[in-house]
């Protein structure tokens, strides 16, 4: 991805802005300067990726449930 280490930057940056929002799936452009933050999402999609790309009907969210719930605390 173009300018990585700036979009590593411009994440952890945002995700110290809510601490007590432990898990956040960011959706980042690389624009023609420097990336911008779309949006952050608290529950991205575990299981909702997998099974568009593969019609697979189970997914990674349990594995992924603590992190969840504990964003939700």
């Amino acid at each position: 991805m173009p300018l990585w280490d700036q979009v590593v930057d411009i994440v952890t940056r945002a995700a110290q802005e809510v601490p007590t929002v432990p898990y956040v799936g960011w959706d980042v452009v690389a624009g023609p300067e420097k990336p911008v933050i779309i949006e952050g999402n608290w529950t991205p999609g575990l299981y909702e990726t997998r099974v568009s790309a593969t019609g697979i009907r189970t997914g990674s969210r349990a594995k992924h449930r603590p992190a969840i719930e504990a964003s939700r605390r």
